[in-house]
């Protein structure tokens, strides 16, 4: 079984994100664009990985959950990777998401599986050029053509900026290529005090004392919740 260790934004974020490609999608159908179910941050690919080492990698990743904390994040602006993949960036706390991806790296080199050793390049990609090699030439277009084009929705996607949300866990997802949507989820794990975005909240005045507790609404996804913590910050 292919796998990866990911961040899967909420629903909201997607919706929010396929709104804004839903045109593009029509006005440019050499690209062969990801399907939205699919949309991920990859924090460690791992390739294929045997049955027999499947316990071990959940007991270490489960653990390496309830070491991170949770933290904000958002889809922002367009990139790509030569003529051939189309991204979107990440903006908030980019130092938290490299300290989980670290967290995900260890704890998959501590259950004896092997993974990619290249450095996190954080981005979610929502397209791929289609070349000659690729299907019928008469869709798809010659390096440079499908480089000037993904270059092109690059730069019109530079002034996108999507709404925050809180991390709260991490997903291990299999690869299946012959299917739609082509990722399935295989297990995830809560991060640490339910990947709460309580310093988020206190830092941008989100939280007020009453009677020495912090207290506050964690607003997620479109639901809200009361959240109510002691001095040390601990969940009451």
């Amino acid at each position: 079984m292919r796998l990866f260790v990911a961040v899967r934004p909420p629903r909201a974020a997607l919706r929010e994100l396929d709104d804004v490609l839903a045109p593009l999608r029509v006005a440019h159908p050499r690209v062969l664009w990801s399907d939205p179910r699919d949309w991920h941050v990859t924090l460690a690919f791992l390739g294929e990985v045997p049955g027999d080492r499947h316990e071990a990698l959940s007991l270490s990743l489960a653990q390496a959950a309830r070491r991170s904390p949770g933290f904000p994040l958002r889809l922002v602006s367009g990139g790509r990777f030569g003529s051939r993949v189309l991204w979107i960036g990440l903006g908030e706390d980019l130092p938290a998401l490299h300290h989980l991806a670290d967290q995900s790296r260890m704890a998959v080199d501590e259950s004896g599986v092997n993974r990619d050793q290249r450095p996190l390049q954080a981005h979610l990609t929502v397209g791929r050029g289609r070349h000659h090699q690729r299907g019928n030439p008469d869709e798809v277009g010659s390096t440079d053509e499908m480089g000037a084009e993904i270059g092109a929705l690059s730069e019109g996607l530079a002034a996108f900026r999507g709404t925050p949300w809180n991390v709260d866990r991490i997903w291990l997802m299999s690869t299946q290529p012959r299917q739609s949507p082509r990722y399935d989820a295989v297990d995830s794990w809560e991060l640490r005090d339910g990947g709460s975005a309580l310093g988020a909240l206190v830092k941008h005045g989100g939280f007020n004392g009453i009677n020495g507790y912090l207290v506050g609404y964690l607003i997620c996804d479109g639901s809200s919740r009361l959240l109510m913590r002691d001095a040390q910050g601990r969940r009451v």
